[in-house]
């Protein structure tokens, strides 16, 4: 797909694995308005991801973006402010504006490829994801487990992770606005087969 930028020169943007990661991660911590498209991450323990999804940015669209801690507010802050991006954005099947008024969901040709598929679960996971140890009691015993939740309140995003999930051949949980993988042999194969790029869920998993 052809575009032109600021500069009038015609620049290339292909839908593959790089650009589904992405609208996963605007999907699940971002945002997109008539002029702007905006990532956020926790200031606190997500630095690496900010300056992963500032190159990710660069490497989908070939721009620069601008990257600040917003300090009030304990985020950091990717934008990308050009209205090109964001027509581009709107062709590829991300709407715009508020996400949970609109309930959005995952564009049918991310949905029909595997490896987009993926990939953009990916992006969701790691902006909207989480991995821990869920302790429990049966039986006076106690036991751990680790485990992945996804939490959102768009319940086509849920939809597509837990179908997802499923067509890899994992066994997810669903429950309200958050789905889970809780065996923690699924959970390695996720870590293995689809993976983390951000290294805050990564650590928490050894494989």
């Amino acid at each position: 797909i052809l575009q032109k930028n600021g500069e009038g020169n015609l620049i290339l943007f292909c839908r593959d694995v790089h650009f589904a990661e992405l609208i996963g991660a605007i999907l699940g911590d971002g945002t997109v308005t008539e002029y702007q498209m905006i990532l956020y991450s926790n200031a606190s323990d997500e630095i690496e991801y900010s300056q992963f999804l500032a190159d990710l940015v660069t490497k989908v669209f070939h721009v620069p973006t601008a990257t600040h801690r917003v300090r009030n507010y304990g985020v950091i802050k990717v934008a990308c402010s050009r209205t090109e991006i964001v027509a581009h954005l709107q062709k590829a099947g991300v709407g715009i504006g508020n996400k949970v008024r609109r309930q959005a969901g995952v564009p049918l040709w991310i949905k029909h490829n595997n490896a987009f598929a993926q990939a953009c679960m990916r992006g969701l996971v790691d902006t909207d994801g989480c991995v821990y140890l869920d302790r429990h009691r049966v039986k006076g015993q106690n036991y751990s487990s680790l485990c992945i939740a996804f939490t959102n309140v768009s319940m086509p995003l849920l939809d597509f992770v837990f179908e997802t999930w499923k067509s890899l051949g994992f066994h997810p949980t669903r429950h309200r606005r958050d789905v889970r993988l809780r065996r923690r042999e699924e959970v390695i194969k996720y870590a293995k087969q689809v993976g983390f790029s951000n290294s805050k869920h990564a650590r928490k998993i050894q494989v």
